[in-house]
Formats: C-alpha cells, sequence, structure tokens
C-alpha cells in the first residue's frame, strides 16, 4: 500500500513538473523581457505614459503566432524597438476591440497594434508577411528611412539584376522556421552555433559600421527556390541549407558561408572585399 502510494505521489509530482515547465517555456517564447500587458487596466496604465511602442498580440491556440514571434522578436532587438505581449487568450480580445472602439474581427491574432503617443495609429492583423509589418514601421516612424538600403526581401527580379551586376552583391538566405545549417550531408549540430537571427542581426549591426548593405532572400517565397537553384550551381553543391550569406559578381556567385560565429561573417566580408 505504501509503496503504491509512493508511485502514485512520483507520478503527481512528474506531472505538475511537466505542467508547470511547458507553460513556463511557452511564456518565455512570448516574453522574453518585461513588456507585458496582463489586462485592460495594466494596458490603460501603459496607454497613459503617451510612449511610443508596439503591442504583439497573439494566443494560446494560433497556430502562426510562435513563428511571427521570431520576427517580432529579431526587429524588436536589432531596431531597439520597445514591444509589448499580450496574450488575447488571456486579456479578452473582445475587451481590447471595446477599449480601442475596433469592430468585431478587427484584432486577429498575430496581430501588432501600432501606437504612437499614447494612441492607436494602426493594426497589422495575420502578420504573416515581413514586408507589410516593415512598411508600417516605416510610416509610422518606427524605424528610419535610411534602413531601407538594407535588411529586407527583395524577389527573383531584383535578384537576377544585382546578379548580374559587375559590383559585388551580398544577400543573405534566411527563415523564421527551424534553424538548419548543413552543406550536402548532414554534419554535427554543434558545428553550428550561432542562430539565425543573430547571424541577421550581426549583418545588419555590420552595415552602420562600414559602406556596404545586403539583402535578405526568404525560403519557401516566390521565385526563392529558382534563386537557391541558380546559386547551388554556381557553387557546385547539390544541397545548401541555411541560413547562409552569399557573394555574387558578373552573374556568378563569388562566395558563401554559413556561418558559426560573428567573427567569421566579418571575416568573409573583408576576405572578399565588400568592406576594409
Amino acid at each position: 500500500m505504501k509503496k503504491s502510494m509512493i508511485l502514485v505521489l512520483i507520478f503527481v509530482g512528474v506531472f505538475l513538473l511537466v505542467f508547470v515547465y511547458n507553460n513556463v517555456t511557452k511564456k518565455n517564447i512570448y516574453s522574453k523581457n518585461n513588456y507585458v500587458i496582463t489586462s485592460i487596466d495594466n494596458m490603460e496604465k501603459i496607454l497613459n505614459k503617451k510612449e511610443n511602442f508596439l503591442i504583439y498580440a497573439y494566443a494560446n491556440s494560433c497556430y502562426f503566432c510562435k513563428e511571427s514571434n521570431q520576427m517580432i522578436s529579431f526587429y524588436e532587438k536589432a531596431y531597439s524597438l520597445k514591444i509589448y505581449r499580450m496574450n488575447l487568450s488571456n486579456v479578452v480580445d473582445s475587451k481590447v476591440r471595446e477599449y480601442f472602439n475596433l469592430s468585431e474581427g478587427a484584432l486577429n491574432p498575430p496581430a501588432v497594434i501600432f501606437i504612437k503617443k499614447g494612441n492607436l495609429k494602426a493594426i497589422d492583423n495575420m502578420i504573416l508577411n515581413e514586408d507589410y509589418f516593415r512598411d508600417y514601421l516605416l510610416k509610422y516612424g518606427y524605424i528610419d528611412s535610411s534602413y531601407y538600403e538594407n535588411d529586407y526581401r527583395i524577389d527573383y527580379k531584383e535578384f537576377q539584376k544585382k546578379y548580374q551586376s559587375s559590383n559585388k552583391n551580398v544577400f543573405l538566405f534566411y527563415n523564421y522556421g527551424e534553424n538548419v545549417s548543413t552543406i550536402g550531408e548532414k554534419k554535427k549540430k554543434e558545428e553550428y552555433r550561432l542562430s539565425k537571427s543573430k547571424i541577421r542581426e550581426e549583418l545588419l549591426r555590420l552595415t552602420k559600421e562600414h559602406p556596404f548593405s545586403y539583402r535578405v532572400i526568404f525560403y519557401h517565397v516566390e521565385g526563392a527556390d529558382r534563386i537557391y537553384d541558380q546559386v547551388r550551381k554556381d557553387v557546385h553543391q547539390k544541397k545548401i541549407e541555411g541560413p547562409f550569406i552569399i557573394i555574387t559578381e558578373n552573374s556568378h556567385v563569388v562566395d558563401y558561408l554559413i556561418p558559426r560565429n560573428k567573427k567569421e561573417i566579418s571575416s568573409f566580408l573583408e576576405k572578399n572585399g565588400i568592406y576594409k
């Protein structure tokens, strides 16, 4: 009897630990800082400060929220944006709509609410496209227009123009999915320690220190497969997965890199004459 009771207690204890761990982990995915809105009253106090910030509205049941949060987190860090997280599973969306005087269906997670001096400026619903999100940031002055020359997605047509150019151009193959880094045969995961967001952050940081620019090519968007095949043939590889950086000149890939650390990125660009 005692043994059975001990086993039951152990089982309950393990279940509680797993439950708590999963909930803490789920929370941490979205709330890596102290900017969290927990209620309408809490939101009103924040708005009354008359500051400029964003509210990222997500929900536990939202399929796309995890991936969108990766995009939000990148912009938050790389562009020093103040972004509050608001879980619509806890802060009821109908109350949020009522507060901002929004119609039904006007707030669909993943969504970003743009606040200027405490006032609602715009809402970007179902943010699955980084281009629209970036346009909002530029339009309402959250990021400077000087950033427009860097760190934005290009399509196949624009890639071809730069690919055929006699100037050297830098591109980052990137996605917000799982971090994958291999060339041809799979290699040990520990060989690639630099996350995709840090690669992009480092490239953006280097553009502030050196006179060069780069463009982003997202996996699984229109035209990306054609660009990928072109690059793969140029470097004579059956398979390249990323994120990775390429340098092109005169319709050819001069060099490419899957970075393992930040220093490799700088050395790679210097070696290929992007800057000195």
